[in-house]
């Protein structure tokens, strides 16, 4: 009986130490800022997932990411559920960005490009549940020519 106490007892001391934490939901909004066509090609593990195409300026893809109350670290490869994205601009022009996998975690790669859509710092904090990402006529220039 004693035992069953102290179960209780820990099992309502562990509830208490946040597995109630509070709920952290994020909007992901990637938006083309150029006249051009924007199509983004969503791969996980090598495989295709999804594509999503913007003709000029506007929303290319939104996704959710969601840490289920958990204080887990959420970013923008919860919210693509992809780990590589192909950026092709006009059928011109590609940027390839993908995740790295190390002993310490996942590092977004190319690492020499002050942007890049798996890094949040890159992107523009509206408020705690929506970061944006734009587009500019500079990651075209700066895409390698197909």
């Amino acid at each position: 009986m004693k035992r069953i106490v102290a179960l209780l007892v820990i099992s309502c001391m562990l509830q208490a130490c946040g597995l109630n934490s509070p709920r952290i939901k994020r909007k992901y909004t990637l938006e083309n800022g150029t006249g051009r066509e924007i199509k983004m090609e969503f791969f996980a593990a090598n495989d295709f997932i999804k594509s999503a195409i913007q003709r000029g300026e506007g929303i290319i893809f939104e996704g959710l990411a969601d840490d289920g109350g958990t204080n887990f670290r959420i970013d923008p490869r919860v919210a693509f559920n992809a780990d590589s994205v192909v950026i092709i601009f006009d059928n011109e022009r590609k940027q390839t960005y993908y995740l790295s996998f190390n002993p310490l975690g996942f590092e977004s790669v190319p690492k020499n490009q002050d942007r890049n859509i798996f890094d949040e710092s890159t992107y523009m904090i509206e408020n705690i549940e929506l970061y944006r990402y734009i587009f500019t006529e500079e990651d075209y220039e700066n895409a390698e020519k197909l």
